[in-house]
């Protein structure tokens, strides 16, 4: 039985990854850094941090330092807007009985600003960010302590999830996980299909 369900920020609750990469792409230009289309690819999903790393070997080392110290602060102003139908769903399960929380890669001070330009604080019994922990998705760690914080068993947890680092991270934590539509991963509509329990196209499908 779903007691908790949880969801993920980027994709999920905010429409965020093209307007995220058009602005990852602005930010990193402004060094001088200009990422291939798998380069890109390669970061959907991941802090924006964990996908610099992959970088390091082709930047010199005061630039790269330079683009990790500068992109925090840059980072908390782009929260993105709120996906249709998402004050409604959380009202649904509210009403159900169920617990509700955000699992993210994203940082605190980011998801902090996105509930206060969303009008959400207060709708979650939960937040945990990935940053708090040394792996992020896939790794399980972010739902699990999600989990802990909800008191909930992942067994008894639904997840929303947008892309498949995120999929495999709550599948690994042993939940049960409904896909999410975005425009930005609809080329791995399939895989997304295959790896989750569930797949939607649009909150108001919940009933």
């Amino acid at each position: 039985m779903i007691r908790g369900v949880v969801f993920d920020l980027d994709g999920v609750l905010a429409d965020t990854e093209p307007v995220y990469q058009a602005m990852r792409t602005e930010y990193l230009s402004r060094f001088g850094v200009t990422l291939t289309p798998e380069q890109s690819r390669a970061f959907t999903g991941l802090r924006f941090l964990t996908g610099l790393e992959m970088l390091r070997a082709e930047l010199p080392e005061t630039v790269f330092r330079k683009i990790q110290e500068g992109f925090h602060p840059w980072e908390i102003d782009h929260a993105g807007c709120l996906r249709a139908a998402v004050p409604e769903v959380l009202d649904q399960l509210r009403l159900a009985g169920l617990k509700t929380a955000i699992a993210s890669n994203s940082t605190p001070e980011r998801i902090a600003r996105f509930l206060e330009t969303g009008h959400l604080q207060g709708r979650f019994d939960a937040v945990c960010s990935g940053a708090d922990f040394g792996r992020g998705k896939p790794e399980p760690d972010v739902y699990l302590k999600t989990a802990e914080k909800l008191q909930v068993k992942p067994e008894h947890c639904l997840v929303f999830e947008d892309i498949c680092p995120g999929i495999m991270a709550a599948k690994n934590a042993g939940m049960k996980v409904c896909a999410v539509y975005d425009d930005y991963s609809k080329d791995i509509t399939a895989e997304k299909k295959t790896l989750a329990d569930y797949y939607i196209t649009d909150y108001r499908q919940i009933d």
